[in-house]
């Protein structure tokens, strides 16, 4: 994550929050999770519905058939289909209800998933945000620090003001720099 936060200074919060949901572990654990439950519910649906099966075969030879008939022609081919609907199967609805379920509490999830990965990478982004921002305004006080003690200084030098002055300005300004580098 501080790898974009690095990166923050050169994109917006938007685009941090886009990044970091592509590249949230967890957002890519619930997606497939929900991709799971989805194949699982539709499973579910299936077995539900009525089913058809087709076949067919062919056969060559002569001689007897299975009821005792000679054939009268060489090849023969035969083609059919079978079908089954089971009307009443609370097992089967149980079923389809509990995956259709499981995916509705998975889609929640992968939604707090990236939610949760966007609420992070804000989060992330605003400490950036202020640190950068405090680290200017110490940098411009650090400045102004020395350049007061460097005023207070020639003060000290033409003996306007006592040398205790200018130690407390060098003080200040030696301060003021150990802050800026503390935030930096």
């Amino acid at each position: 994550m501080w790898l974009w936060l690095t990166l923050a200074h050169a994109m917006d919060l938007d685009e941090v929050r886009a990044r970091a949901v592509e590249a949230a572990i967890a957002v890519e654990t619930a997606e497939a999770r929900r991709t799971m439950a989805n194949s699982q519910a539709w499973s579910a649906v299936g077995d539900t519905l009525p089913s058809v099966t087709g076949f067919a075969s062919v056969s060559t030879g002569q001689g007897f058939t299975s009821f005792g008939f000679e054939r009268p022609v060489q090849t023969q081919t035969g083609v059919g289909a079978r079908g089954q609907w089971v009307l009443l199967s609370p097992q089967r609805w149980a079923a389809a209800a509990a995956a259709r379920q499981d995916l509705r509490g998975q889609s929640a999830m992968l939604e707090w998933a990236r939610v949760d990965a966007r609420r992070e990478a804000t989060a992330r982004y605003a400490a950036w945000w202020s640190a950068s921002r405090e680290l200017a305004a110490r940098d411009t006080a650090a400045e102004d620090a020395a350049r007061a003690a460097e005023a207070v200084e020639a003060l000290v030098v033409a003996e306007i003001r006592p040398a205790a002055e200018g130690a407390r300005a060098r003080a200040e300004a030696l301060t003021a720099a150990a802050d800026r580098d503390a935030a930096a």
